[in-house]
């Protein structure tokens, strides 16, 4: 029975953050059907744990990169390395790097003119003990 209620009350939650997804965001989620809302923020939910987010600000934060980054910025090697880099810099705290990339990365254009590091810039990350990755993309 506890885990019904434990699913139940995931259910909840994921229900309840598209829902606010959708009154924040009606624009960037109107391009998606709300499964996939649900699909994608349980998908982030999964990953919060490891990334040390835990208060309720910071993960719908989290879950809203999702709908906010543009598809340049998500293949942007710079601008998903830099997201990396911040998201697992633990010496700050999980307002602090979603402050960061709020203000470096969301709305930003990608530059036509970026460099592509390509492996050394974006080294494979692995977060927790987990097999979840920075789910961004």
């Amino acid at each position: 029975m506890n885990d019904s209620n434990a699913e139940n009350n995931r259910e909840t939650k994921i229900a309840a953050l598209v829902g606010e997804l959708k009154t924040h965001y009606p624009k960037e989620c109107s391009q998606y059907a709300d499964a996939r809302l649900a699909e994608m923020t349980s998908q982030s939910l999964e990953t919060c744990p490891n990334l040390q987010i835990t208060e309720a600000a910071d993960i719908f934060r989290y879950v809203a990169l999702r709908v906010l980054l543009t598809d340049e910025q998500r293949h942007s090697p710079l601008q998903l390395g830099t997201m990396i880099r911040i998201l697992t810099n633990f010496g700050w705290d999980a307002n602090h790097r979603l402050n960061f990339i709020y203000k470096h990365i969301v709305g930003r254009p990608v530059s036509l003119h970026e460099q592509d590091f390509g492996a050394l810039f974006v080294p494979p990350v692995r977060v927790g003990n987990s097999n979840a990755s920075i789910l961004i993309v």
